[in-house]
């Protein structure tokens, strides 16, 4: 990307930054709040924080608003707050058989063992726009969204698959690296002698990849 010199210098600046703050709190529609904007506007907000790589739903939602909806500026303001904040702590690795998951989609097998689990996707959604008055969608949102307790996502408990084995968790399914081994379709290549995964958030990237044992 190439740059230009503007003219005006130090004058041109201020007047531009003046006209983006004319926008940006002006205006005749009352002031967004933040509740408003991390509970209805749940996925932006969500995505400024994994782009943006800060977990702080407040801080997003302000810099949504403040970058007047633009999700990338506002990733890029939380990137550059994150980078004058100290560490305070350091994650731990969790092994995928404690996780309680959400969704579970297995595009490798139909009925995969614990069975599938849709959650929240817009993948079956219908691209069409809603134009549904408040009052009737505020009690669509009352009506139950959750399947079954023994049931499948899509309400069928026939035993074939769709169903959950009693006293199963369906949010916390058996894994298929376990079902591919079991089937001598995966190979188990890790060894006590592995190392660790070079982490280049915590180690300086330098030139060369670190060696691998044979």
């Amino acid at each position: 990307m190439g740059y230009s010199g503007a003219s005006g210098g130090h004058e041109a600046i201020l007047a531009a930054e003046r006209l983006v703050e004319r926008h940006r709190y002006g205006g005749s529609s009352d002031w967004l709040a933040i509740d408003q904007i991390t509970g209805r506007l749940r996925l932006a907000v969500d995505r400024i924080m994994g782009e943006g790589g800060l977990w702080a739903p407040e801080l997003a939602a302000r810099a949504l608003r403040q970058s007047e909806g633009d999700v990338q500026e506002a990733a890029q303001l939380i990137r550059a707050h994150r980078s004058t904040l100290p560490r305070v702590a350091y994650s731990e690795p969790v092994h995928a058989d404690e996780l309680r998951v959400s969704r579970r989609i297995s595009p490798a097998f139909r009925n995969p063992p614990g069975s599938q689990l849709l959650g929240r996707t817009l993948d079956y959604v219908g691209r069409l726009l809603d134009l549904m008055p408040e009052e009737q969608a505020r009690a669509r949102a009352e009506e139950p969204a959750e399947p079954p307790a023994n049931g499948h996502a899509n309400g069928h408990a026939n035993g074939h698959g769709h169903g959950h084995a009693g006293g199963e968790d369906p949010r916390r399914p058996p894994r298929l690296l376990g079902l591919l081994r079991s089937m001598g379709m995966l190979v188990e290549r890790r060894t006590d002698g592995d190392p660790d995964p070079y982490d280049i958030t915590r180690s300086p990237v330098r030139p060369g990849v670190p060696a691998r044992p044979a």
